[in-house]
């Protein structure tokens, strides 16, 4: 698999195929760029159907960990649907902690803020 990077967009890419994709912006902002602070946060992680439960989520979440921790930051932040139990199966696995329920009360679905910090073992 390789890894596409441009302005905090990661895409993983197999045999001329796009798998797999997420953005990592400043934590609370909407900014697209990578940052150079303490934390930032992953949104619209996703993988295609197709290639889900290959192990491609969790080879793109580990070069995304990698990438940041070599750039100095010392948290990466991300919010799964509570339902979404695959998602928070990975994300337990790769060592983030839930640090609190939020909801979207437009659309009534619940979330869970879930927090990774750096000087643990990324898989």
């Amino acid at each position: 698999m390789d890894v596409l990077v441009n302005h905090g967009l990661f895409v993983a890419v197999v045999d001329g195929q796009t798998v797999g994709s997420l953005r990592v912006v400043e934590d609370g902002n909407n900014r697209s760029r990578v940052v150079r602070g303490e934390r930032v946060y992953i949104q619209n992680f996703s993988v295609h159907k197709s290639y889900r439960r290959r192990g491609y989520g969790r080879e793109l979440l580990t070069f995304v960990l990698e990438w940041y921790q070599k750039q100095g930051i010392l948290e990466v932040t991300l919010a799964v649907e509570s339902r979404n139990e695959i998602a928070r199966e990975l994300y337990q696995k790769m060592e983030f902690e839930r640090i609190r329920e939020c909801k979207d009360a437009r659309q009534n679905i619940k979330y869970d803020l879930m927090l990774h910090k750096y000087g643990k073992k990324v898989l």
